[in-house]
């Protein structure tokens, strides 16, 4: 049954918690957003859906793009991020309509497996005014005013799944409970000073790049970790650069997060909406000549013009900020249920292999071990039989060291094969071969001639 919308009744609300939190002039204001964009029952439908959510699905739903950035969507609950202590404005959310041409809305993100159920909470809730768009959009309310996403993502998935395993166990993890001690478990480094393993499975990225992130800007708490979860979500043009600048100018002199962009021009007096005009076409372009000439006049710093210069993709610190109490929430589960976290892991490519090889007669002959023979957790899947070993099983007449050989392994931080091989067999159509009796994926391998696998004569 469909809830009903008393617009003097919530204002009112909305009023109240404003001057409880001492943020009434700030709700007055955004209050003023949501009316003038004729959005307060659009506001007022979102949050009853995310209650519902919580009530009936899955606790943790998440908000990604800018309206993270709401102060009213926090107060209300639709998301757990105070933008006011993070200096998140709420232009990013109000202010787009000059390049997309599509009003605020909002973007929701729950457990893949509960997408198709949160839709339907939202058809009950909105009697049925619900009408299919492209992707996950979807618009509802009579004559389809409204317009929402509803996606589903891995990262919650997993979470959704360890809080089932949490209940199955009997055993309630009381997350959070000492954060200081959690924190050094999330950031604990190896030898190299990377911050290894424990963040392996947890980051939805290839890892690679976020560690080499974290060990340039070696971060100390968990709001580093978010702004380097923001930085990497974001797409640029030369990845060097972000880690020179992360190694010189740190987190706060680095651009992260379309936010923090928009708060770098602001505080150099660019105006407001002229910050957003730039953050919004340079993706695609390289500045335009007028807003060079602007950044170089309101004497905005050049390190930061060369980061502007490099962007393609800015994602949003909001997002990252409420994804960093879910990844607490994970590597407090890890910590204490490591084996089941494990299994939870999605294996990447299952039908691959890995493992030595030789070449005889025009064919591969190869020693496969499956990749879900190995940890998820690990970086590299390597078959740990050596050739010799893997020879004397063949009975082959001779010595193995007469044959030509090589190695198949699986770099799992940065998702990619790499087959090592005698320089004899870098070759088309051997390669071809290896890649169809290993059955890798074409476009994630790599090969690299390995003088230690150099054979002594064809036989």
């Amino acid at each position: 049954m469909a809830v009903l919308f008393n617009k003097e009744s919530f204002i009112n609300s909305l009023l109240q918690k404003g001057k409880e939190l001492g943020l009434e002039k700030e709700v007055r204001e955004e209050i003023k957003l949501y009316e003038d964009n004729d959005l307060l029952e659009y506001l007022f439908l979102t949050s009853e859906l995310i209650k519902q959510i919580k009530e009936k699905l899955y606790k943790y739903p998440l908000i990604r793009m800018a309206g993270g950035t709401s102060l009213l969507a926090y107060i209300l609950g639709i998301h757990s991020i105070n933008p006011i202590k993070y200096n998140l404005s709420n232009r990013l959310f109000f202010e787009r309509y000059y390049k997309y041409n599509v009003e605020p809305h909002f973007v929701i993100s729950v457990p893949e497996s509960l997408k198709e159920e949160t839709v339907r909470l939202l058809a009950k809730l909105v009697d049925n005014y619900i009408k299919p768009l492209v992707g996950s959009y979807y618009r509802f309310g009579r004559d389809n005013k409204y317009q929402i996403a509803i996606c589903g993502t891995k990262l919650l998935e997993r979470h959704y799944k360890m809080e089932k395993i949490e209940q199955s166990t009997g055993e309630y993890i009381g997350y959070l409970e000492n954060k200081e001690e959690l924190l050094n478990y999330i950031l604990e480094e190896d030898s190299k000073g990377y911050y290894l393993p424990n963040l392996a499975g947890v980051i939805q990225a290839i890892p690679s790049t976020f560690y080499n992130y974290m060990a340039a800007a070696k971060p100390h708490n968990i709001d580093d970790l978010a702004y380097l979860i923001s930085l990497n979500n974001s797409v640029f043009k030369d990845e060097k650069l972000v880690i020179k600048s992360l190694k010189e100018n740190g987190i706060e002199g680095t651009i992260c997060s379309k936010e923090q962009a928009l708060n770098m021009l602001i505080s150099y007096d660019i105006d407001p909406d002229r910050a957003m005009f730039i953050l919004d076409t340079i993706k695609s372009n390289e500045l335009f000549d007028s807003d060079l000439m602007l950044l170089e006049s309101n004497e905005v710093p050049s390190y930061i013009i060369e980061q502007l210069k490099n962007i393609h993709y800015l994602a949003y610190l909001s997002y990252s900020l409420q994804e960093v109490k879910i990844i607490e929430m994970m590597m407090d589960f890890k910590r204490r249920f490591l084996k089941e976290f494990v299994e939870l892991m999605v294996h990447p490519f299952p039908n691959s292999f890995v493992g030595p090889f030789f070449f005889i007669k025009e064919k591969i002959i190869a020693n496969k071990d499956s990749t879900m023979n190995f940890s998820p957790s690990i970086r590299f899947f390597n078959d740990p039989t050596s050739h010799l070993d893997f020879f004397d099983t063949l009975h082959i007449r001779g010595d193995y060291g007469y044959y030509p050989r090589g190695r198949v392994l699986f770099d799992n931080f940065k998702k990619k094969f790499i087959v090592y091989l005698d320089k004899d067999l870098n070759k088309k159509d051997i390669k071809q071969k290896i890649i169809s009796v290993f059955n890798l994926e074409e476009s994630r391998t790599v090969f690299k001639r390995d003088s230690h696998y150099t054979h002594d004569k064809f036989v």
